[in-house]
């Protein structure tokens, strides 16, 4: 068997053939394929060029791989025919979810700003930061495509967990006696990813 690309420009042959799996003299496998098809892409996706997320494939990269089966020799060449597309820009950002933290303390996580050519790495680095503030349970990042050509909006989705607690408890001691004791924090303080804590103790001497 022989595998080949053709249509790449933008990166180089040795470039795109680091990310393929199949391989020369090993058996055909269409699992394979389509690992090679996800690795091309995530590689263009690092400078904005993406495979269709609509049924609109205007300047998006396509990858059709052309299979020639040689029964008699027992032989397949494979070939991954690449159209690279254009580059695509963020166009905007809408985030959802966020009941009780503002917007711009997500926003200030995004290695991605409005405008800016669309990177794949640095979309990963956004969710991770923003799921790092400790603030929600979980971030979905889902990209739609923009209402001028070659741009994507982007949609954040969170679900916001729980950021404030109240504790207290009760004993005995030798010198107070019964004592109180409590404590209230809260980690989201106005939206704005502040914390506040406050706590208390509360004796009662016998007479």
């Amino acid at each position: 068997s022989s595998v080949a690309v053709k249509g790449n420009e933008i990166y180089s042959m040795d470039e795109v053939e680091k990310v393929i799996a199949v391989s020369p003299g090993n058996p055909f496998s269409r699992s394979k394929i389509r690992e090679d098809i996800l690795g091309i892409s995530k590689l263009y996706a690092k400078k904005g060029y993406l495979t269709p997320i609509s049924e609109n494939t205007d300047g998006k990269l396509l990858i059709d791989p052309e299979i020639s089966i040689d029964r008699q020799q027992k032989q397949v060449a494979l070939v991954y025919s690449i159209r690279e597309g254009s580059p695509h820009f963020l166009s905007r950002v809408t985030i959802h979810g966020n009941e009780v933290t503002r917007d711009k303390v997500i926003r200030r996580e995004l290695s991605l700003q409005e405008g800016e050519l669309m990177n794949s790495a640095l979309l990963e680095d956004s969710r991770r930061d923003v799921f790092n503030l400790g603030l929600f349970d979980d971030v979905t990042l889902t990209l739609d495509d923009g209402e001028e050509p070659n741009t994507v909006d982007l949609d954040i989705n969170v679900s916001e967990r729980q950021t404030g607690s109240f504790n207290f408890g009760g004993g005995w001691s030798s010198v107070d006696n019964f004592v109180f004791s409590g404590d209230l924090s809260y980690a989201n303080l106005f939206g704005l990813n502040h914390q506040i804590t406050f706590s208390t103790s509360l004796g009662s001497k016998s007479q």
